[in-house]
């Protein structure tokens, strides 16, 4: 499926669960504070719903999952993330997230996420994916 990850409720506690859909970090990451946004706003205790969306079915009501994105973005971005008006380069998204003190994987999924930039941009080339962070773990 289509699906990045889920909160849910195990024993009465909160858990995550990430697919690693797409591998790279910057989808990862979003992916994650997203989830973790789920929690803080107590979805986790209810069931994951199913909807139509013109052709596709999407996990979670729309408005919500909006608010649970919006959320998340403030944790990373709390005065929001304006690049409008100049090309986005790698040198901005490096300014970015040295501004934020946040790896550049962040900045691109926000960007990405907003639709500022798409998924599949040149940017996003050459971003650590997961698999390369988890073997550095202890």
């Amino acid at each position: 499926g289509r699906i990045d990850g889920v909160s849910l409720g195990l024993d009465d506690h909160p858990m995550i669960a990430l697919s690693g859909r797409g591998k790279r970090l910057d989808k990862v990451l979003f992916a994650l504070l997203h989830e973790c946004a789920h929690v803080a706003m107590g979805h986790w205790q209810q069931a994951p719903r199913v909807h139509e969306a013109g052709d596709e079915q999407v996990v979670g009501d729309p408005k919500a999952e909006e608010a649970v994105s919006a959320l998340a973005a403030s944790w990373v971005f709390p005065r929001g993330l304006q690049v409008h008006g100049r090309p986005i380069t790698a040198q901005v998204i490096a300014n970015i997230a040295e501004e934020y003190g946040v790896a550049p994987s962040v900045v691109v999924g926000h960007l990405q996420h907003e639709g500022v930039i798409e998924w599949s941009s040149a940017l996003s080339r050459g971003l650590p994916t997961v698999e390369e962070a988890m073997v550095t773990w202890p």
